[in-house]
Formats: C-alpha cells, structure tokens, sequence
C-alpha cells in the first residue's frame, strides 16, 4: 500500500510538471507566431530545432 502511494503520488509529479512544461512551450509557440508570423506548426518545427542545438528542452 505504501508503494502504490509513493508511486502514485511521483506519477501525480510528473504530470504536474509536464502541464506547467506544456503551457511554456505553448506561450512560446504563442509568441513566435505573433512576432514571426509563422503558422503554429512553423513555430513548433523551430523550437524544436533551436531545442536541439541548445541546452533547452520542449518538454
């Protein structure tokens, strides 16, 4: 019983990390469509790329 709360409360974590994780990448998203006039998928594609030649994570 104790696991299944340890693991149950980790799991609860995680997705509350990934929520707040999610709602980043979506006000950047947000941004660069503003500013670059970029579709959505456009902005996507570009964080993307500029997250795999830094130290930045989507997601």
């Amino acid at each position: 019983m104790r696991e299944q709360n340890r693991q149950l409360r980790e799991e609860n974590h995680q997705l509350k990390e990934g929520m707040q994780t999610r709602a980043r990448i979506d006000q950047a998203m947000g941004v660069v469509v503003a500013l670059g006039g970029v579709t959505p998928d456009d902005a996507w594609d570009l964080l993307r790329e500029v997250s795999m030649n830094t130290t930045r994570s989507c997601g």
